[in-house]
C-alpha cells in the first residue's frame, strides 16, 4: 500500500493536483465528465501515461468503454447505498 500511496502522490505531483480531499473530489469530477464527453481522447491521454507509443490507439476505444460502464456501477451503488442508509 505504501508504494501504492507513493505513485498517487508522484501522479498527483506530476499533474499539478493538491493531495486533498476537495482537491481530489473536484479533479474526479472534471474526470469523469471528460471521460463522458469525449471517451476516445479521454482513454487515449490516460493510456498515453502507461505505453511506450503515445499515439498507439489499440483499444483505446474499448478502454474507453469499460471505464465510463465502470464509473456508472459505481454511481449507481453508492447512490442506491446513500439512499438506503438515508430512508
Amino acid at each position: 500500500m505504501l508504494a501504492y500511496g507513493r505513485l498517487l502522490e508522484r501522479k498527483f505531483s506530476e499533474r499539478g493536483i493538491p493531495a486533498d480531499t476537495d482537491a481530489l473530489a473536484n479533479s474526479s469530477i472534471d474526470d469523469t465528465q471528460d471521460l463522458l464527453q469525449q471517451p476516445f481522447a479521454w482513454a487515449q491521454r490516460w493510456l498515453r501515461e502507461f505505453r511506450n507509443d503515445p499515439n498507439d490507439n489499440y483499444m483505446v476505444a474499448m478502454f474507453a468503454d469499460r471505464c465510463a460502464r465502470l464509473f456508472s456501477a459505481y454511481k449507481n451503488a453508492t447512490q442506491e447505498t446513500y439512499e438506503k442508509i438515508n430512508a
